[in-house]
């Protein structure tokens, strides 16, 4: 009975310790998820707007019309 009760508790410490390293893994994976998406939308923004600047490139920007009083 006792080696029954014994092979339970190393039962359930494994399963514990097995469920721990999987939330862990989990949240390992949400944060690198998070930043890899972060990382590519920045990257997007970031040639959004530098083909943005390169088209206003020739124009300023500020109006000199208006500037001019």
């Amino acid at each position: 009975m006792l080696k029954h009760s014994s092979d339970a508790l190393q039962l359930s410490t494994y399963t514990r310790r097995s469920h721990f390293v999987y939330s862990v893994f989990e949240y390992f994976l949400v944060i690198i998820v998070t930043l890899a998406a972060a990382v590519v939308i920045s990257a997007i923004c970031v040639d959004e707007f530098s083909k943005l600047i390169e088209m206003n490139g020739n124009s300023p920007l500020i109006n000199t019309a208006v500037d001019n009083r």
